[in-house]
């Protein structure tokens, strides 16, 4: 596999001088094409993020249209509690639903990391596979769900409009919620250096629920998770890694 090479977005992301300045896309592969729409009628969301083909195609789709720097791969950030055996669906009204929220971390203990690259076989594929077809000077994005953002999915089984589920686990049941996000962040560490070896050329941990926590909770359950997280990677890794705490920031720039 050749190294992607003369690349504005891993310019920036090593604080090279770019030739242009790299904006980063949300969704920048979806509903606003009409090609994806064609594509998402004959198929359900996640029949399209499980089979390589159509993800390799969706996530190609974009840049056929556009002079992008870069691909992000098509998958989801809920692929890691499902490769532990949390059955997900998801609809157009609701989104992501867990048919059954975790209630005790303890039953996630009983699967190990060890069969995480077998089940998730289909996001290597994919990248493997969209890094065949494309050129030197474009790069390939993967990324995956932070471990808070991940707890609160699982906890609350989908998103909420108030969270109660995920801060009674805060206030009422801390060691378990700590047990939980170790478990998290071993599996995201492991995936994502898988990611790597596949043809990743940068990775991205996307923490969309950070905001509804305060700045003792952030530090608490959210900052040591991603330190280590992000410790393991550059240990392990040399591709750029990149942290989105949504609605965050403002916690985040107290301690970086």
């Amino acid at each position: 596999m050749k190294p992607t090479t003369n690349n504005p977005f891993l310019q920036a992301c090593e604080g090279k001088p770019v030739s242009h300045l790299p904006v980063w896309m949300m969704r920048q592969a979806g509903r606003y094409l009409p090609e994806y729409r064609e594509l998402r009628a004959r198929y359900d969301f996640v029949t399209m993020y499980r089979n390589p083909e159509l993800a390799i195609e969706v996530t190609l789709q974009p840049l056929r249209r556009f002079p992008l720097d870069a691909a992000i791969i098509f998958s989801d950030i809920l692929v890691i509690p499902e490769a532990l055996g949390m059955a997900i669906n998801f609809t157009e009204e609701k989104g992501p639903q867990f048919a059954q929220p975790l209630e005790d971390p303890d039953t996630l203990l009983l699967l190990t990391t060890d069969e995480l690259q077998e089940r998730l076989h289909f996001v290597f594929q994919t990248l493997q596979g969209v890094r065949a077809q494309l050129n030197q000077q474009q790069a390939v994005i993967g990324f995956s769900g932070a471990p808070w953002t991940l707890a609160v999915y699982m906890i609350e089984g989908g998103s909420s409009r108030n969270f109660t589920r995920i801060k009674q686990w805060r206030f009422q049941h801390p060691k378990r919620l700590h047990r939980l996000l170790e478990r998290l962040t071993d599996a995201v560490a492991d995936y994502l250096i898988l990611q790597a070896n596949a043809g990743a050329d940068a990775l991205q941990l996307f923490d969309s629920w950070v905001g509804i926590l305060d700045a003792a909770g952030v530090e608490t359950f959210v900052l040591p998770y991603v330190k280590r997280l992000i410790h393991y990677l550059k240990q392990h890794t040399t591709v750029p890694i990149i942290y989105f705490p949504r609605g965050g920031m403002a916690w985040l720039s107290r301690w970086v």
